[in-house]
């Protein structure tokens, strides 16, 4: 029943769980200084590497360099 009723929506159970993977490992990477490989296992991905590849897919850069474009320097006082 909830695999038509998903349909009826245009979703996949596939689809809504893969962005919520990604949406997870944003955040993470956005909040936390936790390696990337921990982020990956946490997010349920099998290995470091899958992780990466699958988050540079989905998103366009790999984690690492998503984590480096949130984080600014503080200007020298």
């Amino acid at each position: 029943m909830l695999q038509r009723e998903l349909a009826a929506e245009g979703w996949t159970f596939t689809a809504i769980q893969a962005q919520t993977r990604q949406a997870e490992a944003a955040r993470l990477l956005r909040e936390t200084d936790a390696p990337l490989a921990e982020i990956g296992y946490l997010c349920g991905y099998s290995d470091q590497a899958h992780f990466t590849r699958q988050f540079e897919r989905d998103v366009g850069v790999t984690p690492g360099k998503y984590r480096l474009s949130f984080r600014t320097e503080s200007p020298s006082l």
